[in-house]
């Protein structure tokens, strides 16, 4: 649909990782970095549990697998942007860490699509609430229970 898009994507475990470069061979344009997203550069150590394959940073305990990690803004900054069309962001609660950091690269997104982990819906409301204070129109997803969609007014 839209063949001049730039995609890149960002995967914390080495694994998924090499899983995502394989499924996107064939793209030219998409792009795929072995990193953590959090409130800054830095190393995260994060549970990987192979019960699961929903890996959270683990800022308390120090037994975890460790990965580089950068910001939103450092992505921006990085890969030179000067607008996001979409953000999709699924990252285990760290979310939560990065919307109480600096939120002011919020102003180059035009779309979202958030999943909130270990939110309720009153939680999930306040952040409804902080996009729309911060120039989008937002609303709890129809798609998914814990997820926040926003669209730049």
């Amino acid at each position: 649909m839209h063949p001049g898009a730039v995609i890149l994507g960002y995967e914390m475990d080495p694994e998924n990782f090499e899983l995502a470069q394989v499924n996107c061979r064939n793209f030219d344009k998409v792009t795929i970095f072995n990193n953590a997203i959090w409130t800054e550069k830095s190393i995260v150590e994060y549970n990987k549990d192979i019960r699961t394959d929903a890996f959270s940073i683990n800022k308390e305990l120090h037994t975890g697998s460790g990965i580089n990690a950068v910001s939103i803004a450092d992505i921006i900054n990085d890969n030179k942007l000067t607008s996001i069309d979409f953000l999709k962001m699924d990252i285990e609660g760290a979310e939560i860490e990065i919307f109480k950091a600096d939120i002011s690269w919020l102003q180059k997104v035009l779309s979202l699509n958030i999943e909130f982990h270990n939110v309720s819906d009153v939680g999930l409301k306040r952040y409804v609430n902080l996009l729309q204070d911060n120039g989008f129109n937002a609303w709890k997803s129809k798609q998914h229970w814990c997820a926040i969609e926003a669209v730049k007014i």
